[in-house]
């Protein structure tokens, strides 16, 4: 009986040190891949990946590529974290993405759909998928983004200057880096997820928007809403056709949390309203490069 007691109280000592040297190795394996050292490098190669994906014309002189950067809030990044590597696989082999768990950056790719651009004191416009053609030999490390069409999809936001038929960034975006000397990659700055009912403002939510900010006066500016850039559209979902389904449709906000994660809450704080973007109407609409001129 003695032996018996002695060797039931082995085995499992032997359980459950397998079990803790199993979650210390999971543990270190997260962190040799957020502490690793060839980050850069790591993040390079995904472009390079995510550009081999794209329908690139060969006979274009270069083609834009753009990103946001969606920062996880410091209260919202274990949470979110724990939710990143249970999911990981899936999260990673999305076309476009890149995480960086210690910083809780959210990295979305797109190209830079019908951008017109300066180059040398010229105006070009890109195709939709972003590639674009010079009329001379370009500097391609100077070449600026600083408008795109008004369209009836896309009618611009209270951070651009409207002008006619034209939507001016209120500042140019410049080059972030090239890729294989004529991809042109662009840093487009923060993006926000957030409970966006506009409805009640002025000029703003699904109908009737009014021309915004013509003098460039930051001080009239509203917050950015993507439901006001879409025209008689009331968002994204309608202007450019992805839905998604999974939750119900809702007109007078961004449907930015009926993604494949989604439990279908819109939430206005915490690490759900992160996990019920992805693949969202609005991210699918991002990635397509639809609302780039949605500047913070």
């Amino acid at each position: 009986m003695k032996v018996n007691r002695k060797m039931n109280f082995v085995n499992l000592l032997g359980i459950f040190t397998i079990l803790f040297l199993t979650l210390l190795l999971t543990q270190c394996r997260k962190q040799e891949s957020l502490n690793s050292d060839n980050f850069e490098e790591t993040l390079l190669e995904k472009e390079k990946e995510y550009v081999k994906s794209l329908n690139f014309d060969d006979s274009a002189d270069a083609k834009l590529i753009g990103f946001n950067t969606i920062y996880v809030d410091d209260g919202s990044l274990e949470e979110f974290n724990e939710f990143y590597f249970e999911n990981k696989k899936e999260i990673d082999e999305i076309a476009g993405h890149f995480y960086h768990p210690i910083k809780g950056e959210i990295r979305v790719y797109f190209p830079v759909n019908s951008a017109i651009v300066k180059a040398k004191n010229e105006l070009y416009e890109a195709s939709e998928e972003g590639d674009v053609n010079f009329a001379q030999d370009t500097e391609f490390e100077f070449i600026e983004i600083i408008a795109r069409k008004k369209t009836d999809k896309v009618t611009g936001v209270s951070t651009n200057i409207i002008r006619n038929d034209t939507i001016f960034l209120a500042e140019a975006i410049k080059v972030d880096h090239l890729i294989n000397d004529n991809i042109l990659v662009y840093n487009f700055g923060r993006k926000e997820i957030t409970n966006h009912d506009h409805s009640n403002e002025q000029g703003h939510g699904g109908h009737g928007h009014g021309e915004h900010n013509h003098d460039g006066d930051s001080n009239d500016r509203y917050p950015v809403s993507c439901t006001s850039n879409h025209g008689n559209y009331a968002n994204c979902t309608v202007a450019f056709n992805v839905w998604q389904g999974r939750c119900s449709y809702k007109s007078n906000v961004c449907m930015d949390y009926n993604g494949i994660f989604t439990d279908c809450e819109n939430y206005s704080s915490g690490a759900g309203r992160y996990q019920n973007w992805y693949m969202s109407d609005c991210h699918y609409a991002m990635l397509q490069g639809r609302c780039w001129n949605e500047i913070m």
